[in-house]
C-alpha cells in the first residue's frame, strides 16, 4: 500500500481509538441520577464515577507517553485500548457503587494510553506538509466526540439502562481493534526513559485527598475526623511530591517549569478555569433532572449545545489567538464563562428552559475559546527539548482542576443549591481572569496553533 493509504490507514485506527476510548465519558454525566437512585447513593458518592477517573487519567498522561517511547507506541495504544473495552464489559456489570467506580476508573486508565501514543503514531508517519491535516482531523474528533456520545448515548441508556453504554463501548473496541492490529506500524524505542513512579503516587494522593475533602464535607461536615484528616494529608503529600520531584533524575514534574511567570500563569488559569468548566457540565444533567423534569435521554440531547458550542468555537478560538494574542483571547474566554455561568443561573431559579440552554452553549463557546489560547500561551513559553513533558504537565493541572470541579460542585449543592453553585463557579472564573494578566504574550505560528488545537476539551 502506497505511503498516502497507509497515513489514512494509522489516521482512522488511531482516530477511532480515540473516539471507542473516551465517547462514554460526557454521556455518563447525565447517567449520574439514573446510577445513584439504582445503588440508593447521593450525588456526592456517585460524583466519584467522574473524579477518581479524572485523577488517575491526569498523572497517567505524561508515563504512557514514557512508555510509549520506552516499549514502543503502538504496543502501548493497543495494550491501552484493549484493557479499556475489556473493562468496560466487566463495567456494564458492576454489581455496586465501589465496583462501578473501581472499574471505571481503570477503563479510562488504560483508554488515556491511546491520547499520547496516537499522536506519536501520528507524528511518525506523517511528513510536516502532511501533519496539520492530521491533526486538525484529531482536534475534530477531541471536540466532536462528547457530541457523538451525547447523541449516540442517550438513546442507548434510554433503552439498555447506563449499563448499555459499557457494553456498546465493549463491542466499539472489539470492532475497531482489528484495523488498529493491522493499519499501526510500531516506534523506535528509546532506552533511556526513566519513570518517576513515587512522585505520580505522591501527586494521586495529594489531589485525590483535596478532592476527597472537598466531596466528602458536603455529607460528612468540615469538622468531620474523615474531612480533616485528608486536610491535613493533602500539604504533606505535597511537600513530599516536590521533595522527590527535586531529587529524581527524570521528575514527573520538572520544578523549573515553576520558576517563569510565562509558563506557570497559563497552565495555572487553564487549571483554574476547568473547574467552572466541568463543574457546570457536571450540574447541567443535575438541573435538567431536577428543574425541569427531564429523562436521561432527554438531558443528554439538552446538553448537547454544550460540547457543540465548544467544537464550532475552539477553531475560532485558535485564530483570535493568533490576530489579539493569547492573554487578551484568555481574558474574553473567562469573561465569557462568567456570563455564562450567570445565564444558567437565571435560567435554573426563573425555571426557563431557553434561558439554560443559552447558557450551556455560551459555557460551551468559552470552553472552546479558552483551551487555545491558554495552551498557546504555555507551548510558547517552553523551548524545543521541553514542549513535550510541558504540555503533558499542562494537560495533568488541567484533569486535576477538573476533578476539583465536580467535587467543589457537589460541596457547593449540599450548602446552598443550584444557586450556590454557580455563584461559586463564577467566583473561581473570576480567580483564572485574574491569573490571566500575568500571561505573557508570544507570536504563536501555525504550528503552535495546530498543537493547541489537539488538546482535549475534556480530559476525562
Amino acid at each position: 500500500m502506497g505511503g498516502e493509504g497507509r497515513q489514512r490507514r494509522v489516521l482512522w485506527a488511531t482516530l477511532l481509538g480515540i473516539l471507542v476510548a473516551s465517547f462514554t465519558s460526557v454521556i455518563l454525566v447525565a447517567a449520574l441520577p439514573d446510577i445513584a437512585e439504582e445503588f440508593g447513593v447521593g450525588e456526592s458518592s456517585v460524583g466519584w464515577v467522574l473524579t477518581a477517573p479524572m485523577i488517575a487519567s491526569a498523572v497517567l498522561v505524561p508515563l504512557f507517553g514514557k512508555l510509549g517511547d520506552l516499549r514502543g507506541h503502538r504496543r502501548v495504544f493497543l495494550v491501552g485500548f484493549t484493557l479499556s473495552g475489556v473493562l468496560a464489559a466487566l463495567t456494564a456489570a458492576a454489581p455496586d457503587l465501589g465496583s462501578l467506580i473501581v472499574l471505571r476508573t481503570m477503563s479510562q486508565a488504560a483508554g488515556v494510553a491511546t491520547g499520547p501514543t496516537a499522536l506519536a503514531l501520528l507524528l511518525a508517519t506523517h511528513g510536516p506538509t502532511e501533519r496539520p491535516k492530521a491533526l486538525g482531523a484529531w482536534a475534530f474528533v477531541g471536540a466532536a466526540s462528547p457530541v457523538f456520545g451525547l447523541l449516540a448515548g442517550g438513546p442507548l441508556i434510554d433503552a439498555l439502562s447506563w449499563r448499555g453504554l459499557f457494553a456498546m463501548q465493549a463491542l466499539l473496541a472489539l470492532v475497531t481493534l482489528p484495523l488498529a492490529l493491522s493499519a499501526l506500524p510500531e516506534t523506535p524505542r528509546v532506552p533511556s526513559v526513566r519513570f518517576d513512579v513515587l512522585g505520580g503516587l505522591l501527586l494521586v494522593l495529594g489531589s485525590g485527598s483535596a478532592v476527597f475533602a472537598l466531596d466528602r464535607s458536603a455529607s460528612w461536615g468540615a469538622t468531620s475526623p474523615g474531612v480533616v484528616a485528608a486536610v491535613l494529608l493533602c500539604p504533606l503529600a505535597i511537600w513530599a511530591f516536590v521533595r522527590v520531584e527535586r531529587r529524581v533524575e527524570d521528575p514527573l514534574v520538572p520544578l523549573a517549569l515553576a520558576r517563569g511567570r510565562a509558563f506557570v500563569a497559563p497552565v495555572l488559569g487553564d487549571s483554574l478555569i476547568q473547574i467552572p468548566s466541568i463543574g457546570a457540565f457536571f450540574i447541567a444533567p443535575l438541573v435538567l433532572h431536577a428543574t425541569f423534569d427531564m429523562n436521561v435521554g432527554q438531558v443528554a440531547y439538552y446538553l448537547i449545545p454544550m460540547p457543540l458550542g465548544m467544537a464550532i468555537m475552539a477553531p475560532i478560538g485558535g485564530r483570535l489567538t493568533v490576530s489579539w494574542g493569547e492573554r487578551r483571547t484568555s481574558v474574553v474566554g473567562c469573561l465569557l464563562m462568567i456570563v455564562a455561568l450567570g445565564i444558567s443561573f437565571v435560567g435554573n431559579e426563573a425555571e426557563v428552559l431557553l434561558l439554560s440552554l443559552t447558557g450551556f452553549t455560551l459555557h460551551g463557546a468559552a470552553m472552546g475559546l479558552n483551551r487555545p489560547s491558554f495552551a498557546a500561551a504555555a507551548a510558547g513559553a517552553l523551548h524545543a527539548g521541553m514542549t513535550g513533558i510541558g504540555m503533558a504537565v499542562m494537560r495533568m493541572f488541567s484533569a486535576l482542576g477538573s476533578a476539583a470541579g465536580v467535587s467543589l460542585s457537589i460541596a457547593a449543592r449540599a450548602a446552598g443549591g443550584f444557586g450556590a453553585v454557580y455563584g461559586t463557579l463564577a467566583v473561581v472564573a473570576s480567580a483564572a481572569t485574574v491569573v490571566t494578566q500575568g500571561i505573557v504574550e508570544s507570536v504563536p505560528d501555525a504550528e503552535d496553533v495546530a498543537m493547541a488545537g489537539i488538546l482535549p476539551a475534556l480530559d476525562a
